[in-house]
């Protein structure tokens, strides 16, 4: 019994010794580690922001203060930093400032066109209702759309517009898979 015990303590020393490695090998490399379906699962590095974001770009951002706290309430984000104790997320810009937008139960409008895969759910994955974000206006200074191009993708088709001073950082995939 003894020696099972010791051999126990040994892999939970051992598990803990590696998560720490780990944690520190992503904090020296300025790593994220992507476990939600909403991109694809992996390994990504952070990138500081700042400067010109350009549509398409990846981007790490906590989520709006009322979003925040339904996806708190309905476990949508792990545990984190931002605010109601959510992770932040990892989503695409869509639009910029100075871009028309609108957002209604048919999708996202950029300038007038209709974004390929941007159709709002009326239900989330457990079957609960959600409300598409109202919106139809142009982006001002520092506001931004955030999207991903899944149907089950917690983004700005729920919270509408997000400000750059959520933006944690910029990502960079380095080893991803589906």
């Amino acid at each position: 019994m003894v020696r099972l015990l010791r051999v126990v303590a040994g892999f939970g020393a051992g598990f803990c010794i590696l998560a720490c490695l780990t944690y520190l090998g992503l904090s020296a490399m300025h790593g994220w580690i992507n476990i939600s379906a909403s991109l694809p699962y992996g390994l990504y590095q952070t990138v500081a922001t700042g400067g010109v974001y350009t549509r398409g770009d990846l981007i790490l951002s906590c989520l709006p203060d009322a979003a925040a706290k339904l996806a708190a309430a309905r476990g949508y984000t792990a545990f984190g930093a931002c605010s109601f104790n959510t992770a932040p997320v990892g989503k695409y810009i869509a639009a910029l400032p100075g871009d028309a937008v609108s957002i209604s139960a048919a999708g996202v409008r950029v300038n007038g066109t209709l974004l390929n895969a941007s159709t709002p759910a009326l239900h989330d994955a457990q079957g609960r209702a959600l409300a598409p974000a109202k919106l139809q206006r142009r982006l001002r200074e520092h506001e931004y759309l955030l999207l991903n191009p899944l149907p089950g993708s917690f983004d700005s088709r729920y919270c509408g517009i997000v400000r750059d001073e959520l933006f944690k950082a910029r990502l960079q995939p380095l080893i991803t898979w589906h």
